[in-house]
């Protein structure tokens, strides 16, 4: 019997949290350009607006408008703090709307898997192996990265895109299949592996635990089915003896 395999997306298969980065850093940039020398420090501003972020999922979810939201918020803070002019608050919040929603803009994205990713998913594919793809987010937004990925190529119909949680979408891929024979990909414990452990099945966790949100704040579990590497394509390596 083949293995069934559910992937990740974002920061498992595809460079995504570098954008939040980039995105941080121009908007602490405006921030000091627009207040000037009673700005906040750099890493206040950040903070700020990390923590509006954290508040944010609560009534936005994972919809495109909460990351940009969250710099208008933390904007309108430091504004108020500082009384800076109506004019320069007004403009500012425009651009700090701006800055948050290039995430979401394909021509920031690469134009290639992270490394090793597509080497990974060519050697399962030519196996045999049934893929799935997992992924949380707004379906317009993940609908756009699948196609500028070209993620088909591995997955052609079998991509799930779920508002929230995956736990749900897990135990309906594994329900028809040997557990001991699928298999969970991911970068974060906390929205990927502990919830594919809760199903019963294999977890391999490939760590990049790079959001505030998606921190996880115990141990690692241990079990047998979970697999820690460094690189997705240490999974070809670990083929016969984990995967056959």
């Amino acid at each position: 019997m083949k293995n069934r395999f559910i992937f990740d997306l974002d920061d498992t298969l595809i460079y995504n949290h570098h954008l939040y980065s980039f995105a941080k850093l121009e908007f602490a940039r405006l921030v000091v350009d627009c207040v000037g020398p009673r700005a906040p420090d750099a890493q206040e501003i950040i903070g700020l607006a990390e923590a509006k972020d954290n508040v944010l999922i609560s009534s936005l979810g994972f919809s495109p408008k909460r990351f940009p939201t969250s710099f208008v918020e933390a904007f309108e803070e430091i504004a108020a703090r500082t009384k800076l002019s109506d004019t320069r608050l007004d403009w500012g919040k425009r651009m700090a709307y701006e800055i948050g929603a290039r995430v979401f803009d394909s021509k920031y994205w690469f134009n290639h898997l992270i490394d090793g990713a597509e080497k990974t998913l060519d050697f399962l594919k030519n196996r045999q192996d049934e893929l799935h793809l997992l992924t949380i987010g707004d379906e317009e937004v993940q609908k756009r990265k699948v196609e500028h990925y070209n993620i088909e190529k591995w997955f052609g119909e079998n991509i799930h895109i779920v508002p929230r949680e995956k736990g749900k979408v897990m135990e309906n891929l594994s329900a028809d299949f040997d557990k001991s024979k699928v298999w969970y990909v991911g970068n974060s414990m906390k929205s990927d592996i502990v919830p594919a452990m809760g199903c019963g099945i294999g977890a391999v966790y490939v760590p990049f635990e790079a959001w505030r949100y998606n921190a996880h704040l115990g141990e690692i579990p241990v079990d047998s089915r979970l697999i820690k590497i460094d690189s997705i394509e240490e999974m070809i390596g670990l083929y016969p003896s984990r995967f056959s």
